[in-house]
């Protein structure tokens, strides 16, 4: 991990070269997919793992052909990690400490509290609680708008399909060599090795695509922080803001260019 604890923003210079140096390791088509989906996406690494061929492509009755959708719909399911383990399940629920009514729910409580001390009964206050609103968000939605994003969707889904006879729109959009599933353990290690051991970037990780593309988005887009946090997927603005920040490389460059020109200072005056 990078010393402050964030992923190294890519360069272009450096995107390209991470694309190069897939090519020359098997499965080239299925890295090169994923890496232009973190890259063009911006999609956490958990939500790449649980893509499934449906979010990306309409495939045909008979599973042997397809055509790319012109966007990705995401769904807020698709960042949840998986369920427990078992051993976890009958543990203590926590305390339930505040309530919220809306005005009709509060008189109408108040209605049964005075009926029930009327009659005479005991009053659990917990009868009255109101129901545990389950918090539901409408999915984002995110253009597949790019070049090199559809090329490496469409030759990777034509080598499987090439590859299996068929592929089921329910199945995985990314499988492992073996031809099981991803977990997002498993895809975060391998996006690492690609990005760290084969294309030697320091501090690169699978976040580093998504970070690149939101920290863009923010800098080069007069600020559009609410684009940027749709994108993202976040739910507090301030989270996004987080991703406002100076790419390493530019630092580099300015000081480069800063030294470059002291030094021609020098050589001037020396002359």
């Amino acid at each position: 991990m990078p010393r402050n604890g964030k992923a190294r923003i890519l360069s272009r210079e450096q995107k390209n070269h991470v694309l190069s140096k897939i090519k020359v390791h098997r499965h080239a088509e299925k890295n090169i997919a994923i890496m232009q989906v973190s890259f063009n996406l911006g999609l956490r690494v958990q939500e790449i793992a649980f893509l499934e061929v449906k979010d990306v492509a309409d495939m045909n009755a008979t599973c042997t052909d397809f055509k790319l959708f012109d966007e990705i719909s995401l769904s807020r399911g698709y960042r949840n990690p998986p369920p427990a383990p078992r051993k976890y399940y009958n543990m203590k629920r926590p305390v339930r400490r505040s309530v919220t009514f809306e005005l009709k729910e509060f008189e109408a409580m108040l209605t049964d509290v005075w009926n029930a001390g009327q009659r005479g009964e005991a009053i659990d206050t917990r009868s009255f609680y109101p129901d545990i609103r389950v918090l539901r968000r409408s999915a984002r939605v995110i253009p597949m708008v790019e070049g090199c994003l559809r090329e490496a969707l469409e030759n990777y889904l034509r080598l499987r399909i090439e590859s299996e006879g068929k592929i089921m729109p329910s199945a995985r959009l990314f499988i492992t060599q073996k031809g099981g599933a991803y977990s997002p353990d498993t895809l975060q290690r391998h996006m690492a090795t690609i990005l760290r051991d084969w294309s030697g970037i320091e501090d690169a990780t699978s976040h580093s695509g998504r970070r690149t593309l939101i920290s863009d988005i923010v800098r080069k887009h007069n600020g559009s922080i609410k684009a940027a946090q749709y994108i993202a997927g976040h739910v507090i603005g301030s989270t996004t803001l987080n991703y406002d920040e100076t790419p390493e490389f530019e630092t580099t460059d300015v000081i480069s260019r800063d030294v470059t020109n002291s030094e021609k200072v020098e050589t001037t005056e020396v002359e």
